[in-house]
């Protein structure tokens, strides 16, 4: 119980750092239906600090997001070796009990960097389906947020692709040592990766994530090489 209350009075903390200084990009959304997808890095690479940073910096995403059935619709999964469903497009309507949910919810897995999986599991459980509350005709966005390069490239890059040719958009955080030319390969467009020098510094990155979470994207994505 004692560790449970550090950690939470450690979310809020950074929580509360991150809504006082970060602006919000979030205002392109306001009138579209956009349905986002967190593929959320939990491997063992993230330390004990960084794992409340991430955390915090995911509630203060989403609370910044007009969150609604007419607006934004967000699901979510994790992923390390194992890959965990989070929640699909209907299951919350609210920033509110987003927030409550990711900040309550969601236990680290400190296991390795199975990206190819997680971006499996994009088709396999279905996620971008009407049966899953996503929207014929809405903007689908995938944001993958990670500090380490897939173990697997290739496969993570094919997956992508395969997703990127069902009209599915990426967006990539990369955090630390995660590699932005390797992200950039994933998402097919090196523009709409993003890079912060640790989770502390992901306030940096924010406002850039909100906007492009809210807009299509503007440029072709270039074919993608896998590096080995």
């Amino acid at each position: 119980m004692q560790i449970f209350a550090i950690f939470s009075l450690t979310v809020l903390l950074a929580y509360a750092t991150l809504t006082d200084s970060a602006p919000s990009g979030a205002d392109a959304c306001n009138g579209c239906e956009v349905d986002l997808l967190l593929v959320i890095d939990s491997s063992n690479s993230i330390n004990d600090i960084g794992w409340p940073r991430l955390i915090a910096f995911l509630v203060s995403l989403v609370v910044k997001l007009p969150v609604d059935q007419s607006c934004v619709q967000i699901a979510a999964l994790q992923f390390s070796t194992r890959i965990e469903h989070l929640f699909y497009f209907n299951q919350f309507h609210t920033s509110e009990a987003l927030s409550a949910y990711i900040q309550n919810n969601i236990t680290h897995l400190k296991e390795n960097t199975n990206t190819a999986g997680a971006l499996d599991s994009i088709a396999s459980r279905g996620y971008f389906t009407e049966a899953n509350g996503a929207r014929p005709g809405s903007l689908k966005n995938v944001l993958i947020i990670t500090d380490g390069r897939p173990d697997n490239q290739g496969a993570a890059v094919t997956s992508a692709k395969t997703i990127r040719d069902q009209g599915v958009n990426f967006i990539a955080a990369a955090i630390g040592s995660a590699l932005v030319d390797a992200l950039g390969q994933v998402v097919g467009d090196a523009s709409r990766v993003f890079s912060a020098r640790s989770y502390k510094d992901l306030t940096t990155i924010e406002s850039l994530l909100l906007s492009a979470v809210c807009e299509a994207p503007t440029t072709t994505a270039e074919p993608t090489t896998t590096t080995p």
